[in-house]
């Protein structure tokens, strides 16, 4: 007999010499089993198993080749998914071994009120996933830039159909070490779905250095269509990005997100302390109720045009100079992390062939440049107040013309405004040497013919100057106003 039947019974068959034990519910009991003149109890607990272990899983992405940082949490998220942890239970994942096709992750699943469950799990890499489309809102994580101490810095709701991008550049001023934190939350009712691709760089103190880093990376991977599926259970949360940071390290990242099932989805940027690790997906307290949300969207591309004519006054574009406002007032300094697409034509109407730059020149002190021009990466040195440094070149032939396409973001942790300058002048026969007269062209004079203003005649070729920086023009400009 059992002192709790709906715990635990057991049943004595003497003919097969077996006693069979059942648990119904989890809890504990003592069961009194008599064989006779004998009589023992047993202390019965009943235990769940903490997770229903599988032989495989499949993580999906975009491309072959996805960075490994993104794909290791990827086949976390797919072996989470696909063991069913039972509530409460604690789940730790690790990589064990990578192939050609995916991974193998270890897991190990328990808690005190669960057996425990140890196992291998190989992980496939499947491509097919849909690109994720051009982001059309920007949510920034920087408000406040220092983080003194752990809980949300930011937290957006993420709408289905309406993809964004998220840029977080923060630095630890807590005074100990923690962890930085994106999460993606889902507090609806039904399993989310979710399409991200992120790149990030950090700890380190130089947040120039860190933040150019995560803008290169951007670009190379998730700007090139790289991403994967991420799923989260209704009521939970997952951590897809966390970063242990020193006293005085700097972190930047961005994060494109396309949520395609679910509601109430939100993604938080949060500092925590390292010793709260999450064990699998983390439940929420709440789960059902709305989010607080925080007033940091904005418009994810700003477009632009220049325009500028061999031979005529220098094109210009200032990167930063003016705040990008949002519905809610709020301004965002810089334009960090907003999409600048830059139209820029170019035209030869004169005789000779010409040569045209565009360059990039720091209006605001320290900073590093990560643009793409017609296609092709183009990303400056360490640049100062002042300094330039030309990102592309071209060449045209008399009476053409060219379209040019730039595209530019911000990078986080460099000083704005950029501004973007487009000049050109003609390549043409320089000054003869010494001794040597000039050859004339057959059947016209030795010397251009004058005008009757008294110039050269436009027909005329003129003579190649190498093109003038705008430090030197500011030289004399200081020299004259002296």
């Amino acid at each position: 007999e059992s002192t709790d039947p709906e715990v635990a019974t057991a049943v004595v068959e003497r003919a097969a010499g077996r006693i069979t034990l059942t648990g119904r519910a989890t809890g504990s009991t003592v069961v009194a089993i008599t064989v006779g003149t004998a009589r023992h109890a047993l202390t019965v607990e009943v235990k769940r198993w903490a997770a229903r272990m599988v032989a495989r899983a499949t993580a999906r992405t975009t491309a072959a080749g996805i960075d490994p940082r993104m794909a290791e949490v990827a086949a976390l998220n797919a072996v989470l998914d696909a063991v069913n942890a039972e509530a409460g239970a604690t789940v730790h994942i690790a990589r064990k071994a990578a192939s050609g096709t995916g991974l193998t992750m270890s897991v190990r699943a328990g808690g005190a009120d669960f057996i425990p469950v140890t196992g291998d799990i190989a992980v496939t890499l499947a491509g097919g996933l849909p690109a994720i489309p051009a982001p059309a809102a920007l949510l920034m994580s920087n408000y406040p830039e220092r983080v003194t101490g752990v809980g949300a810095l930011m937290r957006q709701s993420l709408p289905l159909g309406r993809v964004a991008r998220l840029m977080w550049h923060h630095k630890n001023y807590a005074g100990r070490p923690i962890v930085l934190g994106v999460r993606l939350i889902n507090a609806g009712p039904e399993t989310a779905s979710l399409r991200v691709g992120w790149a990030d760089a950090g700890p380190n103190p130089d947040e120039i250095f860190v933040g150019f880093n995560a803008m290169c990376r951007y670009w190379d991977t998730v700007m090139r269509g790289q991403a994967v599926q991420l799923r989260i259970p209704p009521g939970s949360s997952f951590e897809a990005v966390a970063v242990p940071m020193a006293p005085a390290d700097v972190v930047s990242g961005l994060m494109d997100i396309a949520a395609d099932e679910g509601r109430d989805l939100y993604v938080e940027v949060a500092g925590r302390d390292p010793r709260d690790d999450p064990a699998g997906f983390i439940r929420l307290r709440n789960a059902g109720d709305p989010l607080a949300v925080t007033p940091f969207e904005f418009p994810a591309t700003l477009q632009s045009e220049l325009s500028y004519e061999l031979g005529g006054r220098h094109a210009h574009l200032s990167i930063g100079r003016d705040a990008v406002v949002n519905d809610q007032g709020i301004a965002l300094h810089g334009a960090y992390g907003v999409m600048h697409r830059v139209r820029v034509e170019l035209h030869n109407p004169g005789p000779v062939p010409g040569r045209v730059e565009i360059a990039a020149r720091a209006g605001g002190g320290v900073a590093r440049v990560v643009a793409v021009i017609d296609g092709a990466p183009a990303r400056s040195s360490l640049l100062r107040a002042a300094q330039e440094e030309v990102l592309a070149r071209y060449d045209l032939e008399p009476g053409t013309g060219r379209v040019v396409s730039l595209q530019m973001i911000p990078t986080a942790g460099s000083n704005l405004p950029i501004t973007l300058a487009v000049r050109g002048n003609a390549r043409c026969r320089g000054p003869p040497r010494q001794g040597t007269p000039a050859p004339a062209a057959k059947g016209a004079p030795d010397r251009p013919a004058p005008t009757r203003h008294g110039e050269a005649n436009a027909r005329a070729v003129p003579r190649c100057r190498p093109p003038v920086s705008y430090t030197h023009l500011r030289a004399h400009e200081t020299v004259l106003d002296l």
